[in-house]
């Protein structure tokens, strides 16, 4: 096993095929200390959610590799209804990031 650092942890790489060898972590909800933030994580990915100011993703990872699937927080999501635009989830003022996908 190879270790691969992490923003304030360390990840281990597992050589494990999780379609066939299922992960022993069980999948968890926590709310932080401050009220703040929501984490979930099952073993292959975690994501945190920032509830104030605004609720956005600001983490999403795969923790088999530690690599960030996030690059910014926008909003994930752009909806129109009557003629006026919402965003859906992110922050305002990202610099960094991959436009939300349009549906049509």
């Amino acid at each position: 096993m190879g270790q691969r650092q992490g923003i304030g942890k360390v990840f281990v790489l597992v050589r494990v095929d999780w379609l066939l060898t299922p992960p022993k972590e069980r999948a968890t909800i926590k709310r932080s200390a401050d009220g703040r933030e929501v984490t979930m994580a099952n073993g292959l990915i975690r994501r945190v959610w920032r509830l104030s100011p605004d609720a956005a993703t600001f983490a999403f990872d795969a923790l088999m590799t530690g690599a960030s699937l996030i690059r910014g927080v926008k909003p994930e999501a752009e909806l129109e209804l009557d003629g006026h635009h919402y965003d859906v989830g992110g922050l305002v003022g990202q610099k960094e990031c991959v436009p939300p996908a349009r549906v049509a």
